[in-house]
């Protein structure tokens, strides 16, 4: 039961960090993004290639948080069940 809380702990710990990095890149890569039109009235290839990196680093970052939430989720619930079982005992 010991390995199985540290190992839940320390994959959380992981997905929350790689959440954390992923939120950092975004903001260091993209700090005053804001999507247009290019010079000549039609959508430029950069903006495309600058609004698909985005979102995958917002896909990317988003998927980093819920499952770092929801290891965090099982971490509690299998403390709690620990905590309470050896209560009983």
């Amino acid at each position: 039961m010991i390995g199985a809380i540290t190992t839940l702990a320390l994959l959380a710990a992981l997905a929350t960090a790689m959440a954390t990095l992923s939120n950092t890149t975004i903001a260091r890569e993209f700090p005053t993004y804001k999507g247009g039109t290019g010079s000549r009235g039609g959508i430029n290839d950069f903006v495309v290639d600058q609004a698909t990196r985005l979102a995958k680093y917002q896909q990317a970052a988003t998927l980093f948080y819920y499952e770092a939430v929801l290891l965090w989720c099982a971490f509690t619930i299998l403390v709690a069940a620990t905590f309470f079982f050896d209560l009983a005992k």
